[in-house]
């Protein structure tokens, strides 16, 4: 008997491995009181979370296929708005004849029973057209204006448009203050071809003086 305790204990020193081979004793079933259709419990599961790439990890490779859209047409041009109507433009009036008029005019100052003081004004304007003469002395003591426009009608008749300013030169000896009249008159005549005619007559509303002026207008063929 001791002999097979030596010989156990030498196969344990020696071979330490052997005892943890070894299969320990299956328990015995023991009667349970819950009936094993009873353990059974449903516990509820979460709904599956959806899956977030992680940083790094190469993503879904697969390209979800585009909408194909249907084949379009030639764009459609929009609709040009109607154009509006113009207002009918005027005639244009034509200037006039291929002539010039020659205009002469004269006026006359007369003073008491000196003799007239006469100044004379002569310009060219074609037929239809604008003159203007502008003559000024001595920091506008004198001045003498005439603005014309003629135009040749029927029968070598002429109309006259003209505007005349007058402003005297004062007498010797006559302060500033006592100046002559000055005259301004706008007027329209019609004329007979290369005859003069007076068309304006005034007097000073001062003094013993009065002023006249003659118009000649001649169509230069």
């Amino acid at each position: 008997m001791s002999r097979f305790l030596m010989v156990a204990a030498v196969l344990v020193v020696f071979r330490p491995d052997a005892a943890s081979m070894q299969v320990p004793p299956t328990p015995a079933a023991t009667d349970s009181p819950i009936p094993p259709a009873a353990m059974s419990v449903d516990v509820p599961q979460d709904p599956p979370r959806p899956s977030t790439p992680r940083p790094g990890a190469p993503a879904d490779t697969q390209a979800t296929p585009a909408t194909q859209r249907p084949p379009q047409g030639p764009p459609v041009p929009l609709p040009t708005p109607a154009a509006q109507p113009q207002p009918p433009q005027p005639p244009r009036k034509a200037r006039g004849r291929d002539f010039n008029v020659q205009i002469e005019l004269t006026i006359s100052d007369h003073l008491g029973t000196a003799a007239a003081d006469k100044r004379v004004v002569s310009m060219q304007i074609a037929d239809g057209a604008f003159g203007r003469i502008r003559s000024v002395a001595d920091s506008a003591i004198a001045v003498l204006n005439v603005d014309a426009r003629p135009e040749i009608l029927e029968n070598d008749r002429i109309v006259v448009e003209m505007t005349v300013e007058y402003r005297p030169l004062a007498p010797d000896g006559v302060a500033q203050a006592k100046r002559p009249a000055t005259l301004n008159q706008q007027l329209t005549v019609i004329l007979q071809n290369g005859k003069p005619l007076m068309v304006s007559q005034a007097a000073d509303p001062i003094g013993d003086r009065k002023m006249t002026i003659e118009v000649r207008a001649s169509i230069l063929k």
